[in-house]
């Protein structure tokens, strides 16, 4: 009895291993860029000059703001993307495509909406978007 519980670990454990080894060979890495903005009351203009986040600015109640994250893919062949954002406030705001495919060598432009409810507090509010990277 004791050895064929140990040969259904041990095969249990094999199929685990070859899972995580497949897994793993497809993941390529992960990026992660920041979010913010101030919310204001009644209007206000945001604008963006920086690269190292997506900075909205100053974005009244009931409006909303786009910015685009700029997907490069340095490879040779095409890779697949998940984009995970941080759950929060922020978060149920926002509206992008969080999944798809970039050919070898070639920019994606991913526009980033934010829709700031009418309701929203002032304030500052950030967020954290990943970027995943999978061998297609």
């Amino acid at each position: 009895m004791d050895k064929i519980i140990f040969y259904l670990l041990f095969a249990l454990a094999f199929l685990v291993a070859v899972f995580v080894l497949i897994y793993n060979t497809n993941y390529l890495g992960t990026s992660d860029v920041m979010a913010d903005l101030y919310v204001t009351e009644g209007r206000g203009i945001g604008f963006n000059i920086d690269t190292d986040a997506l900075h909205y600015g100053h974005i009244g109640q009931g409006l909303s703001g786009t910015r685009r994250l700029n997907i490069t893919n340095k490879y040779g062949y095409m890779v697949k993307i998940k984009i995970i954002t941080e759950m929060n406030e922020m978060e149920k705001w926002m509206t992008l495509e969080k999944r798809f495919d970039v050919n070898g060598n070639e920019t994606k432009l991913v526009p980033v909406r934010i829709s700031v409810p009418k309701n929203a507090d002032p304030g500052y509010y950030t967020n954290k978007i990943l970027v995943k990277y999978y061998k297609k």
